[in-house]
Protein backbone atom coordinates (compact mmCIF):
# COMPACT_ATOMS: atom_id res chain seq x y z
CA UNK A 1 0.00 0.00 0.00
CA UNK A 2 2.87 2.38 0.82
CA UNK A 3 6.03 2.86 -1.27
CA UNK A 4 9.41 1.72 -0.02
CA UNK A 5 10.43 -0.79 2.62
CA UNK A 6 11.86 0.03 6.03
CA UNK A 7 15.11 -1.44 7.34
CA UNK A 8 14.78 -1.03 11.12
CA UNK A 9 18.28 -1.09 12.57
CA UNK A 10 19.04 -2.10 16.17
CA UNK A 11 22.16 -0.65 17.76
CA UNK A 12 24.05 -0.85 21.06
CA UNK A 13 27.59 -0.08 22.25
CA UNK A 14 29.78 -2.26 24.43
CA UNK A 15 32.73 -1.52 26.69
CA UNK A 16 34.33 -4.93 26.80
CA UNK A 17 31.52 -7.28 27.84
CA UNK A 18 29.40 -4.48 29.36
CA UNK A 19 26.52 -2.90 27.47
CA UNK A 20 27.27 0.83 27.60
CA UNK A 21 23.60 1.61 26.91
CA UNK A 22 22.32 -0.13 30.05
CA UNK A 23 21.82 1.58 33.42
CA UNK A 24 19.64 -0.15 36.03
CA UNK A 25 16.85 2.08 37.34
CA UNK A 26 17.25 4.77 34.68
CA UNK A 27 14.24 5.67 32.49
CA UNK A 28 13.96 2.96 29.83
CA UNK A 29 17.05 1.43 31.53
CA UNK A 30 18.96 3.71 29.12
CA UNK A 31 22.30 5.06 30.37
CA UNK A 32 23.66 8.59 29.95
CA UNK A 33 25.87 7.28 27.13
CA UNK A 34 22.83 5.76 25.44
CA UNK A 35 20.82 8.95 25.79
CA UNK A 36 23.63 11.05 24.30
CA UNK A 37 23.93 8.57 21.44
CA UNK A 38 20.20 8.95 20.72
CA UNK A 39 20.54 12.74 20.99
CA UNK A 40 23.32 12.65 18.39
CA UNK A 41 21.10 10.73 15.99
CA UNK A 42 18.29 13.25 16.43
CA UNK A 43 20.55 16.31 16.17
CA UNK A 44 22.17 15.06 12.97
CA UNK A 45 19.01 13.62 11.41
CA UNK A 46 18.90 16.44 8.79
CA UNK A 47 22.36 15.41 7.53
CA UNK A 48 22.23 11.64 7.69
CA UNK A 49 18.72 11.36 6.23
CA UNK A 50 20.27 12.17 2.85
CA UNK A 51 22.24 8.90 3.16
CA UNK A 52 19.60 6.75 4.87
CA UNK A 53 16.76 7.79 2.54
CA UNK A 54 18.23 8.77 -0.81
CA UNK A 55 15.45 7.69 -3.17
CA UNK A 56 12.16 9.34 -4.11
CA UNK A 57 10.22 6.41 -2.64
CA UNK A 58 12.25 6.80 0.55
CA UNK A 59 10.53 10.11 1.21
CA UNK A 60 7.17 8.88 -0.02
CA UNK A 61 7.40 6.15 2.61
CA UNK A 62 8.21 8.62 5.41
CA UNK A 63 5.32 10.84 4.37
CA UNK A 64 2.93 8.04 3.52
CA UNK A 65 1.54 7.22 6.94
CA UNK A 66 1.45 3.79 8.54
CA UNK A 67 4.20 3.22 11.09
CA UNK A 68 6.97 4.93 9.12
CA UNK A 69 8.65 7.60 11.31
CA UNK A 70 7.26 10.87 10.01
CA UNK A 71 8.79 12.98 12.81
CA UNK A 72 12.15 13.41 14.56
CA UNK A 73 11.41 12.01 18.00
CA UNK A 74 12.28 9.14 20.28
CA UNK A 75 10.53 6.90 22.78
CA UNK A 76 8.79 3.55 22.86
CA UNK A 77 6.13 4.48 20.32
CA UNK A 78 5.99 2.49 17.08
CA UNK A 79 5.98 5.87 15.28
CA UNK A 80 9.28 7.10 16.77
CA UNK A 81 12.32 7.79 14.61
CA UNK A 82 14.49 6.26 17.36
CA UNK A 83 12.60 3.67 19.36
CA UNK A 84 13.68 2.12 22.67
CA UNK A 85 12.59 -1.56 22.71
CA UNK A 86 11.25 -2.99 25.96
CA UNK A 87 13.91 -3.97 28.50
CA UNK A 88 14.13 -7.63 29.45
CA UNK A 89 14.99 -8.17 33.15
CA UNK A 90 18.25 -10.05 33.76
CA UNK A 91 19.20 -9.47 30.13
CA UNK A 92 21.21 -6.26 30.30
CA UNK A 93 22.81 -6.91 26.92
CA UNK A 94 19.40 -6.62 25.29
CA UNK A 95 19.25 -2.87 26.04
CA UNK A 96 19.44 -1.21 22.64
CA UNK A 97 17.96 1.42 20.37
CA UNK A 98 16.09 0.96 17.10
CA UNK A 99 16.50 3.44 14.24
CA UNK A 100 13.38 3.10 12.12
CA UNK A 101 13.83 5.52 9.25
CA UNK A 102 16.29 3.59 7.05
CA UNK A 103 15.18 2.59 3.58
CA UNK A 104 16.13 -0.98 2.67
CA UNK A 105 17.45 0.33 -0.67
CA UNK A 106 20.13 2.43 1.06
CA UNK A 107 23.84 1.60 0.93
CA UNK A 108 24.25 -0.30 4.23
CA UNK A 109 27.97 0.46 4.55
CA UNK A 110 27.40 4.20 4.29
CA UNK A 111 24.21 4.09 6.38
CA UNK A 112 25.79 2.24 9.33
CA UNK A 113 28.88 4.45 9.17
CA UNK A 114 26.84 7.65 9.38
CA UNK A 115 24.59 6.26 12.14
CA UNK A 116 27.62 5.37 14.25
CA UNK A 117 29.34 8.70 13.60
CA UNK A 118 26.21 10.71 14.43
CA UNK A 119 25.65 8.76 17.64
CA UNK A 120 29.30 8.99 18.69
CA UNK A 121 29.23 12.74 17.96
CA UNK A 122 26.34 12.96 20.42
CA UNK A 123 28.47 11.24 23.07
CA UNK A 124 31.59 13.32 22.37
CA UNK A 125 29.61 16.57 22.42
CA UNK A 126 27.59 15.51 25.47
CA UNK A 127 24.32 16.17 23.63
CA UNK A 128 21.24 16.29 25.85
CA UNK A 129 18.10 14.48 24.85
CA UNK A 130 14.60 15.96 25.00
CA UNK A 131 11.73 14.23 26.74
CA UNK A 132 10.48 11.12 24.99
CA UNK A 133 7.25 11.45 23.00
CA UNK A 134 4.91 8.51 23.56
CA UNK A 135 1.85 10.01 21.91
CA UNK A 136 0.66 8.98 18.48
CA UNK A 137 1.74 12.08 16.56
CA UNK A 138 -0.63 11.24 13.71
CA UNK A 139 -3.49 12.08 16.07
CA UNK A 140 -2.08 15.52 16.92
CA UNK A 141 -2.63 18.71 14.96
CA UNK A 142 0.25 20.48 13.22
CA UNK A 143 0.05 23.18 15.88
CA UNK A 144 0.36 20.64 18.71
CA UNK A 145 3.36 19.04 17.00
CA UNK A 146 4.98 22.45 16.47
CA UNK A 147 4.47 23.29 20.16
CA UNK A 148 6.53 20.19 20.98
CA UNK A 149 9.29 21.45 18.66
CA UNK A 150 9.19 18.28 16.54
CA UNK A 151 10.27 18.37 12.89
CA UNK A 152 9.04 16.19 10.04
CA UNK A 153 11.45 13.59 8.67
CA UNK A 154 10.04 13.83 5.15
CA UNK A 155 10.86 17.55 4.97
CA UNK A 156 14.53 16.98 5.75
CA UNK A 157 15.57 16.66 2.09
CA UNK A 158 14.52 20.30 1.65
CA UNK A 159 16.48 21.35 4.73
CA UNK A 160 19.57 19.47 3.51
CA UNK A 161 19.97 21.99 0.70
CA UNK A 162 20.52 24.78 3.23
CA UNK A 163 21.84 23.12 6.41
CA UNK A 164 25.57 23.08 7.10
CA UNK A 165 26.93 19.90 8.61
CA UNK A 166 27.26 20.54 12.34
CA UNK A 167 29.82 17.85 13.23
CA UNK A 168 33.38 18.09 11.89
CA UNK A 169 33.78 14.31 11.65
CA UNK A 170 30.52 13.98 9.72
CA UNK A 171 31.65 16.78 7.43
CA UNK A 172 34.98 15.02 6.87
CA UNK A 173 33.14 11.76 6.19
CA UNK A 174 30.97 13.42 3.56
CA UNK A 175 34.07 14.89 1.88
CA UNK A 176 35.90 11.55 1.94
CA UNK A 177 32.94 9.74 0.40
CA UNK A 178 32.56 12.45 -2.26
CA UNK A 179 36.25 12.20 -3.15
CA UNK A 180 36.08 8.40 -3.19
CA UNK A 181 33.02 8.50 -5.42
CA UNK A 182 34.78 10.88 -7.83
CA UNK A 183 37.84 8.62 -7.83
CA UNK A 184 35.74 5.52 -8.56
CA UNK A 185 33.89 7.32 -11.36
CA UNK A 186 37.22 8.37 -12.89
CA UNK A 187 38.52 4.80 -12.69
CA UNK A 188 35.33 3.45 -14.25
CA UNK A 189 35.63 5.92 -17.11
CA UNK A 190 39.22 4.79 -17.63
CA UNK A 191 38.16 1.13 -17.66
CA UNK A 192 35.41 1.90 -20.17
CA UNK A 193 37.90 3.77 -22.36
CA UNK A 194 40.37 0.84 -22.24
CA UNK A 195 37.63 -1.65 -23.05
CA UNK A 196 36.57 0.41 -26.07
CA UNK A 197 40.21 0.51 -27.24
CA UNK A 198 40.56 -3.28 -26.82
CA UNK A 199 37.35 -3.92 -28.73
CA UNK A 200 38.48 -1.61 -31.52
CA UNK A 201 41.90 -3.32 -31.69
CA UNK A 202 40.24 -6.76 -31.77
CA UNK A 203 37.90 -5.63 -34.55
CA UNK A 204 40.82 -4.28 -36.59
CA UNK A 205 42.69 -7.63 -36.28
CA UNK A 206 39.59 -9.50 -37.44
CA UNK A 207 39.24 -7.11 -40.36
CA UNK A 208 42.87 -7.68 -41.40
CA UNK A 209 42.35 -11.44 -41.41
Amino acid sequence: QYPGSGMHTHMSLFEGDKNAFHEPGAPYQLSKVGRSFVAGLLVHAPEITAVLNQWVNSYKRLAGGGEAPAHINWGRSMHALVRIPSYKPQKENSTRIEVRSLDSACNPYLAFTFLLQAGLAGIMNNEQINEAVEENLFKLTELQIAERNINNTHNLHKQNQHNKIKDKQLNLLFLQITNLNNHLNHNQQQVNHNNRFKNLFHWQRLKMK
